[in-house]
C-alpha cells in the first residue's frame, strides 16, 4: 500500500500581508485608497500550493457611492513580489459565495495531483484596516519624523476643512478667505510640530488640496508631486 502524504501550507493573515507591503512603501492598504474604491477585506486568507487568496468587497464604477453598488473581487498576494493582484477583474462576482469558491479553488493550484494532497491553510484573523493617522505616522517615520497623534489628527482635520473650503469656493460659496486661514494654520502646525516638512497647496478640489513635501521624496499622488494628507475618502 502506497502512503499518501498531504502537504500543509502555512497561514498568512491579511494583516501580515498589509504590514509587509506598507513596510516597503506600498499605498495599496492606505485608508484613502481603500475608501476611494470602497474596498473591504471580507474573507479569510486561503493559502495553498496555488498561493494566498482572499476576497474583498469593492465599489463598482466611480459612482459606486451614489448608487451604493458593490461587487466582490478575488485577490492574490504574492510573497516574492510583495504585492496584491486581482483575479479576473475588480468586482467580478455578484455574491461573496461565488468569489470565495474561486479563491479556495485558486489556493489549491492548477496541479490536480498537488491540489488533492494539499491541506489549505485558512487564516480567519479579523482584518485591522489602517486609519489616516496610521498612514501619516508611517510616512513620517520613513523620514525620521516622530509626531504626536494629536498633531497628526489636527493636521488631518485642517486638511479636510481646507478641502471642503475649496469645494465651497468652487461652488460659489465664500470668498476664499477660509482657504487662506486653513493654509496659515497648516503651515504653522508643520513649522511648530513637524520641522523639515513643507506644505504644498492646491485649490482645485478635484484632486488632493494639501500635500506634504517629504525629505525622502516619497509621494502617493498620481502626479508624484507630493504626499497627500489623508482625509478619509
Amino acid at each position: 500500500m502506497v502512503a499518501t502524504y498531504f502537504t500543509r501550507h502555512a497561514k498568512l493573515s491579511s494583516n501580515e500581508s498589509q504590514a509587509r507591503m506598507r513596510a516597503t512603501g506600498s499605498h495599496w492598504w492606505d485608508a484613502d485608497t481603500m475608501g476611494y474604491f470602497g474596498t473591504k477585506v471580507k474573507s479569510p486568507v486561503y493559502s495553498g500550493p496555488g498561493g494566498h487568496y482572499f476576497v474583498t468587497r469593492d465599489g463598482t464604477g466611480f459612482d459606486w457611492k451614489e448608487k451604493n453598488s458593490f461587487g466582490y473581487t478575488v485577490r492574490s498576494y504574492n510573497e516574492t513580489s510583495n504585492d496584491i493582484r486581482s483575479v479576473l477583474g475588480i468586482a467580478k462576482y455578484e455574491t461573496y459565495e461565488e468569489a470565495e469558491d474561486v479563491a479556495i479553488r485558486a489556493a489549491h493550484g492548477p496541479d490536480e495531483i498537488a491540489a488533492k494532497k494539499a491541506v489549505i491553510a485558512v487564516d480567519s484573523t479579523s482584518h485591522n484596516p489602517a486609519t489616516p493617522v496610521d498612514d501619516l505616522r508611517l510616512a513620517l517615520s520613513r523620514n525620521g519624523v516622530t509626531a504626536d497623534d494629536r498633531d497628526l489628527k489636527e493636521l488631518i482635520r485642517l486638511a479636510r476643512n481646507h478641502e471642503q473650503a475649496c469645494v465651497d469656493y468652487c461652488n460659489g460659496k465664500g470668498t476664499g478667505k477660509n482657504i487662506d486661514t486653513y493654509e496659515r494654520f497648516i503651515s504653522k502646525l508643520l513649522k511648530d510640530k513637524l520641522s523639515g516638512i513643507k506644505p504644498s497647496f492646491n485649490r482645485d478640489p478635484r484632486g488632493c488640496t494639501v500635500k506634504l513635501i517629504l525629505p525622502n521624496g516619497e509621494t502617493n499622488d498620481f502626479a508624484k508631486t507630493g504626499y497627500c494628507v489623508p482625509v478619509g475618502a
